[in-house]
This record gives structure tokens, C-alpha cells and sequence, in this order.
């Protein structure tokens, strides 16, 4: 949908307006979802016997089948429970989900809205609310921002103003452009004498608004939804109309050529790097091993967590995928659970009961992912660089700087303890041969025989005198 270039003025803005509820909701993208949405039917009356709040699926679900599968199941759900029962609210998601409704769970973006609520007693009368309409038409037509394409009257005298573009999978940077979006909004519309913006709702993506075609159990009134244009807006060019300019970030570029699919300016150098200390090693062979990959992905993923840290709303993301990740490099579940919650207690810290719950469908399934899928995954929940999922067979497999440590370490240890073991079996040797010749044997003789110093072999006096007595 272009952006208007010439204002209309508020009659034409009336006479525009379309009173259809299947047009809004055909707009909106209802009942061609890619996931899915919610209807929450909401009883007013808690006490009664019957009283019963639910939430609905529509569109698909992760498993078995969602509740409600296109528009017209929505139309009969409503139907079914209206007759002769005012004490029923009925809201929507605008926006579509993963699984559950929560902003962590947002999959895709269909619009932004404005929730309008009136600040006096009771609902407002026709009259007042064509007013109000009226001051948020002004104040929308005074600002560089196009006027919503679908108005919803939510039958408290309230309003939702809705901005439906070209569905979009909700990234967290695209969430959080689409929260800078709407603020514009709030403050281009302010408040006026009868009503004010709900802030809390009106940034909150995974809100559920009024149904149109419901009744509001208050005023008895049904909602009503109006299509100002039946087209939908550009994301991005919706958003610089209120200076918001959604950007990839940087650090969420892949940087390996041909398979990031960026354009050769794009693709730069991702400013936020896992490896500082460089140290380089070879695959052993040519042929791709799926258990070292993962090793690989789950050494990456832990060093960006200890090192980076791991936000509260990222914790349960971090400890699932770190389990995922290790499952599928040792093949074994109580192996993985155990390092989990090492690297729980280390750097993730949620509770125990919480660590087990939010592993407990891994723990009984192993999940496999393609790199794209884990690629997003990492990207959206952990806000990772991804570029090392993208390394050939035949490029070099860089380790981390902790990863070097490790292996410094071990090598370390190891070269010691040889270094111990020969020298432990020199200077026993020597005093055996010593003690064949005579009875008593001094350390000086011993370190000589084994042509070491006096100093080494006083440091392996306890080992000497428990060779003298079985000896």
C-alpha cells in the first residue's frame, strides 16, 4: 500500500470506510496463518458453575490440530456461545505465534495497533465517539505517519486503530523496531478530554484485542470493524514514515560468501567477535562429522553465553539449546543433563525445578535442527553471530579462547606427569642396582647413578623408601 501523498479530508475519510467485519479480518491475514493464532473467550461471571475462560488455536500448532482452522471457525465459535449470553468477551491476536502467547513466542508480525480507552464513567454515545474519532483524525493527518488502514469501534465508545502490513517473521530486532513504531504513534496522538492510549497494550505484540462481531458484555454493544483500504502497507516503508528505520544488526550478518545470501556490502564484518585469540587447527579428514559439529556448536553457544552472559528472558533458551546441542554431540541424555547443569549453576542460573521443566521435552525427545533453523534460533533468542555454522569441511575450525586454555591445560598436565613417571623410574632403577652391590645407599649415590640431582631425588624420597621396603 503507498503512503498517502495528498491528505484526505475527514468526509472523505468517512465515506472510505468500509463496515465489514470479514474485510478486516481477511486484511489481517485471518485464517492463512504460517503458525498461529489466539481467541481467548473470556466469561465474565466467575462465580457461576459453568464458568469457564478458553483459549483457542487457529491456524497451526506444534501438536495435533489447532482448535479453529479458518475465518469461519471463528464466526461459529462466537455464535455457538452468544446466543442469550451477554456475560462473554471474545479477543484476537493480531499477531501470530510459535506456541504459547507470550512476546518471547511472537513468530510473525501482521500490524501495529493503538488501543484507545475512554477515561469517563460508562460508554461514550455516538456523537462523542465520532468526536473522538475526529481529534485522533486530526492529529494522525498532522504527522508524517499515513492513517490506519482498519479502525475497530470496540463498543465501550474505545477504539483500535490498526496498521496492517505484509506479514513479517518477528525477529527480536524487528520486535523491537515495531515497539519504536508504535511509540511514535502514542506520542503523534497524545490523549484528549474523554479518552487516552492504553500504553501497556498498545506495545505489547502478543496482546489480543476485541473480536469484531462479538458483543462487550458492558454496553451490550457489538464491535464493530471499518476498512479505511483493503491493501496493506510496506513494513519498512510504513516505518520511516515515523523515522523508524528497521536495520539487520550488524553482528547478526553472516560474513561467509555465497551462503549468507547478503549482497557483497552487506557483507562485513560482524562487529561483535567470538574469538579474540586466534589458534588455528585442521580436520583430521575430509568427511563431515555430524558429532563434532555439534561439539562445535555447543562449545560456541557456551563460551557466548559465560562470556556474554545470558539475560533473564534468555535463560531457558540458552540451557534448552546448550542440552540439544550436547545431546547430540556425546549421544547421551543423562551426559548432557548433567554438563546442563553445571553450565546452569556456572552461568545460566535458573532453579532447579525450573532447569528441569524447561528440559524435560528434550529429555524425552532428541530434537535435531538444520543449520538455518539453528542459525535463527541462535540469532533471535540468543542474539548470537552465526557465522562459524557456515564454515566449510575444508576451512579451518577456529577455537576459543577458552577452548585453547582447555587443551593448554591438558597438555600441560599430561607432559608433567610423563615428565614424573621418567624420572620416578630412573632413580628406582638406579637404587636397585645400588642395593645389589651393598646393603645401604645414600640419595647423593642414587641421584649420581641416575644422573640427576640431589634436590630431584630428595623430592622423590617417599617413593624410594616404599621401593626399599618391598624391595
Amino acid at each position: 500500500m503507498k503512503l498517502d501523498g495528498a491528505r484526505r479530508d475527514y468526509a472523505d475519510f468517512l465515506t472510505q470506510a468500509t463496515e465489514s467485519n470479514r474485510l478486516f479480518f481477511e486484511l489481517l491475514g485471518v485464517g492463512q496463518e504460517k503458525y498461529c493464532r489466539y481467541l481467548w473467550v473470556r466469561r465474565v461471571i466467575d462465580n457461576e458453575p459453568d464458568h469457564v475462560n478458553k483459549w483457542l488455536t487457529l491456524g497451526r500448532v506444534k501438536k495435533g490440530a489447532a482448535d479453529l482452522s479458518t475465518r469461519d471457525d471463528i464466526f461459529e465459535a462466537v455464535a455457538k456461545e452468544m446466543p442469550g449470553d451477554d456475560t462473554v468477551d471474545y479477543f484476537l491476536s493480531p499477531n501470530e505465534f510459535f506456541g504459547w502467547r507470550c512476546i518471547k513466542g511472537v513468530s510473525r508480525l501482521h500490524a501495529n495497533y493503538i488501543d484507545i480507552d475512554t477515561t469517563v464513567k460508562g460508554s461514550l454515545c455516538e456523537w462523542d465517539q465520532q468526536a473522538l474519532i475526529k481529534e485522533v483524525y486530526d492529529r494522525l493527518s498532522s504527522s508524517s505517519v499515513p492513517l490506519p488502514n482498519a479502525i475497530v469501534k470496540s463498543g465501550s465508545g474505545g477504539l483500535h486503530l490498526y496498521w496492517v502490513y505484509e506479514p513479517t517473521e518477528a525477529y527480536r530486532w524487528k520486535v523491537e523496531y515495531w515497539k519504536q513504531f508504535t511509540e511514535r504513534l502514542i506520542k503523534i496522538l497524545g490523549s484528549g478530554e474523554t479518552w487516552k492510549v492504553d500504553s501497556q497494550a498498545s506495545l505489547d505484540p502478543s496482546r489480543v484485542l476485541r473480536l469484531p462481531g462479538s458483543l462487550h458484555n458492558k454496553s451490550k454493544k457489538t464491535v464493530k470493524a471499518y476498512v479505511l483500504a483493503d491493501s496493506r502497507f510496506d513494513f519498512e516503508t510504513l516505518y520511516k514514515s515515523a523515522d523508524v528505520h528497521p536495520k539487520r544488526p550488524d553482528h547478526l550478518k553472516l560474513v561467509v560468501g555465497g551462503s549468507s545470501g547478503l549482497s557483497d556490502s552487506e557483507k562485513t564484518k560482524p562487529k561483535r567477535k567470538l574469538s579474540i585469540e586466534q589458534l588455528t587447527v585442521y580436520r583430521t579428514n575430509g568427511k563431515h562429522n555430524i558429532k563434532a559439529w555439534w561439539e562445535n556448536v555447543y562449545e560456541q553457544i557456551r563460551y557466548a553465553c559465560s562470556t556474554f552472559g545470558v539475560k533473564e528472558g534468555q535463560r531457558d533458551y540458552a540451557a534448552f539449546i546448550l542440552f540439544v546441542a550436547r545431546y547430540n554431540a556425546r549421544n547421551c541424555e543423562d551426559d548432557a543433563y548433567e554438563k546442563i547443569k553445571t553450565d546452569n549453576d556456572a552461568f545460566i542460573h535458573l532453579s532447579e525445578k525450573e532447569l528441569k521443566s524447561f528440559l524435560s521435552s528434550a529429555r524425552r525427545k532428541q530434537y535435531k535442527y538444520k543449520k538455518e533453523t539453528l542459525a535463527s534460533y541462535l540469532e533471535n533468542n540468543l542474539n548470537m553471530d552465526t557465522s562459524f555454522l557456515y564454515s566449510k569441511p575444508d576451512e579451518k575450525v577456529r577455537l576459543t579462547p577458552e577452548q585453547v586454555r582447555e587443551k593448554q591445560s591438558e597438555a600441560a598436565l599430561k607432559t608433567a606427569s610423563k615428565k614424573r613417571m621418567g624420572t620416578r623410574s630412573k632413580l628406582i632403577n638406579a637404587y636397585y642396582a645400588l642395593t645389589a652391590s651393598a646393603s645401604q645407599v645414600s640419595l647423593e649415590a642414587i641421584a649420581r647413578r641416575a644422573g640427576l640431582s640431589r634436590r630431584t631425588a630428595y623430592r622423590y624420597k617417599d617413593e624410594l623408601n616404599e621401593a626399599a621396603l618391598c624391595h
